[in-house]
């Protein structure tokens, strides 16, 4: 539940009830033992129920993120209502929030973020948006109860600050039936997140309270704006700039960079990752120059042959050897006929007795 002033009905802080009925309303009453309600399903981060200023609220210690599971599709005309106590300063965004159970930021998705001393952005949607929280506002928000109100109407997204009107823009914002917020906490002390409240409201005509009703008997009377008309005092939302962070790599949301060109040296094109034409480069001792083409074998002169081309069949010839004896491969000799003198007769060999039989002009050998 919300911050109640004594004796006001159960409603958010000042605020006079929407003629549309509440999809969610964040109730801490019944947190037991610093546990997060059931109905609220932490993502990521650190989130315990603690008490600041006499009333329970979701502290977050650490960037963090829930998600919250609606009884029905957001309807076109739809408002959400927060009151938190915003760090005491610096990055990441105090709040946010997106239609999706993950982040999406895609052209149907539009992504939501409010820092009290930073910027006021749109990432997905159509074309992104960020602007400057206007100076005087960023000087008195840090570590003061204050109150967001979203109003959706179709595309079209009017979000305030304390009652004051910080946009009216036309964004694409995904309508189902989840809701996940984003705390961006850092520690547990000043730089912790407060969520004081939350609600969805079916309808968008709800009233934009200022801040005098956020401190009730501090700042005077309560001052609301009639239900459907927005507060008479607006401004017109800021030209987005560019901050440059010496020594930091980009890190964070999901932003689309534009290309940059990159030069090759050594090419002759110059650009995104095309496809560069191909370039000429001379190979010494090759006939051809070019990128790289089937390249003719060179000629070589070979000493002692008569042809000089490349590598083929040669014919055989003939080299003679000097100093050396002819030799071969043994042949079958023919037999011949060897007359032994002596011998009466040729053919099968018969028994005879040994005799000596003197060869002429022959040296006996024998085997080894």
């Amino acid at each position: 539940m919300g911050l109640l002033l004594a004796g006001a009905p159960r409603t958010m802080v000042g605020q006079t009830p929407s003629s549309g009925g509440a999809l969610f309303e964040l109730d801490l009453g019944g947190a037991r033992g610093g546990d997060i309600p059931a109905n609220l399903r932490l993502l990521r981060g650190l989130l315990t129920v603690e008490s600041r200023y006499g009333t329970p609220m979701l502290k977050a210690s650490a960037a963090s993120e829930f998600l919250i599971a609606l009884p029905r599709v957001l309807p076109q005309a739809f408002t959400l209502e927060f009151e938190l106590v915003p760090k005491a300063c610096c990055n990441p965004q105090d709040l946010s929030f997106e239609g999706t159970a993950a982040i999406n930021q895609g052209s149907a998705s539009a992504h939501v973020l409010w820092d009290s001393d930073g910027y006021l952005g749109i990432i997905g949607g159509g074309v992104t948006y960020e602007a400057p929280m206007p100076g005087e506002l960023r000087k008195t928000l840090p570590g003061r109860l204050t109150r967001v109100v979203v109003n959706f109407e179709g595309p079209t997204i009017k979000l305030y600050t304390n009652g004051r009107r910080m946009y009216t823009l036309d964004r694409q914002f995904a309508r189902g039936r989840v809701l996940r917020v984003f705390l961006g906490g850092q520690d547990g002390g000043r730089q912790a997140v407060y969520l004081a409240g939350l609600r969805v409201l079916d309808g968008s005509g709800v009233v934009a309270q200022n801040q005098s009703a956020l401190n009730p008997g501090r700042d005077g009377p309560v001052r609301v704006a009639p239900v459907g008309q927005d507060p008479p005092r607006s401004i017109a939302a800021p030209a987005s700039r560019s901050f440059p962070l010496g020594g930091f790599v980009a890190e964070g949301l999901q932003y689309r960079v534009p290309p940059q060109r990159f030069a090759v040296p050594g090419f002759t094109g110059v650009g995104l990752n095309y496809s560069i034409p191909g370039r000429s480069i001379s190979v010494a001792a090759f006939d051809a120059t070019g990128t790289r083409p089937t390249v003719a074998p060179p000629t070589r002169a070979v000493g002692g042959l008569p042809g000089a081309a490349t590598p083929r069949s040669i014919a055989s010839r003939t080299i003679p050897l000097a100093g050396f004896t002819a030799k071969a491969t043994p042949l079958s000799v023919s037999e011949r006929t060897i007359t032994v003198p002596g011998f009466a007769a040729q053919g099968v060999s018969t028994s005879r007795p040994a005799r000596t039989v003197l060869l002429t002009g022959w040296t006996a050998t024998s085997p080894e």
